[in-house]
């Protein structure tokens, strides 16, 4: 599907999940390498910038947070950027390039974009609309570590461990496309200003600013998974510790009284408490003594 939008001299063309037949018309109306023609007509595996005689192109992968482990968790977008014109192509929908073309026909209906007059401009503001989406996907999973933190200390270790696991994953899925992203912005900084826009580095560095707030952003939720799965295990172990504990004392406590009521309940000469009167209540108050002092004992050495 190809989708057209304009702003003065500037061409927009965004491709989504592009057909043989629609690549080879953009290729044929911007006068684009049929090299390109090739790679569009299929996703790449890796993030890359090639710069020709009349444009530049450029591959990007984007992470998106998805709660569906069977769905894809990446996306890639092709740019390719000429003077007056850039296309964008991808294989499915993506939300935030999606809202930036309602946003962008807007503001060119406006006459808002006094200073938008090169491709390498639109470049800037698309890049940045994309990682504006990734920072409150950044700001999802911040709240879901909020809400993970209270629920571990209101006792349910064990349920947040799963819940740890699944965040960590998520966030590893977001730092493997995004960790090239810089290396790729700092290269575009060697694209001609007689190309571009005279000040196309000043937006080159934006868009790096803008990139590095996302990765201090992933890296300081990566630092609280960190914080909060030690903290679990920590307070999961000593929660473990005191049941094992528990468990053990009571063990201690009743298996010497099992052998003494067996003892004592054996019908065999010499037995002390044979045909005496009231039996079951001496054996219970020689084991209520036992217990007793077992327990006075544990306390004195502090292990109860």
């Amino acid at each position: 599907m190809i989708s057209r939008h304009q702003h003065k001299n500037l061409d927009w063309v965004d491709l989504e999940s592009p057909s043989g037949e629609e690549i080879a018309s953009i290729v044929d109306e911007y006068d684009i390498h049929p090299l390109i023609e090739s790679e569009l007509l299929k996703p790449s595996e890796r993030a890359k910038v090639d710069l020709y005689p009349n444009f530049m192109y450029l591959i990007l992968h984007f992470p998106k947070y998805t709660t569906n482990k069977d769905k894809e968790s990446l996306q890639e977008i092709d740019f390719i950027v000429g003077k007056n014109f850039i296309v964008t192509a991808h294989y499915e929908s993506v939300n935030a390039l999606y809202d930036f073309s309602k946003a962008f026909e807007t503001n060119a209906i406006l006459n808002r974009f006094d200073n938008l007059d090169n491709a390498g401009i639109l470049l800037y503001l698309i890049l940045k609309a994309l990682y504006e989406n990734m920072e409150r996907e950044m700001d999802a999973i911040s709240n879901m570590l909020r809400d993970v933190e209270k629920k571990i200390f209101a006792g349910r270790e064990l349920e947040m461990v799963e819940a740890l696991s699944s965040i960590n994953k998520t966030l590893i899925d977001f730092k493997h496309p995004i960790q090239i992203h810089k290396e790729i912005l700092n290269s575009l900084e060697i694209a001609p200003e007689s190309f571009f826009a005279p000040k196309f580095k000043h937006y080159i560095q934006a868009t790096i600013g803008e990139y590095q707030r996302i990765w201090g952003r992933l890296e300081s939720n990566k630092e609280t998974v960190t914080d909060l799965r030690e903290t679990n295990d920590s307070l999961f172990s000593a929660k473990t510790n005191s049941i094992m504990k528990n468990l053990t004392i009571m063990s201690f406590l009743t298996f010497p009284l099992a052998l003494m009521v067996g003892i004592l309940d054996m019908k065999s000469e010499g037995n002390p408490l044979s045909g005496v009167e009231n039996q079951f209540w001496v054996v219970l108050s020689i084991m209520g003594t036992t217990t007793i002092i077992m327990l006075l004992f544990f306390r004195h050495r502090r292990w109860i």
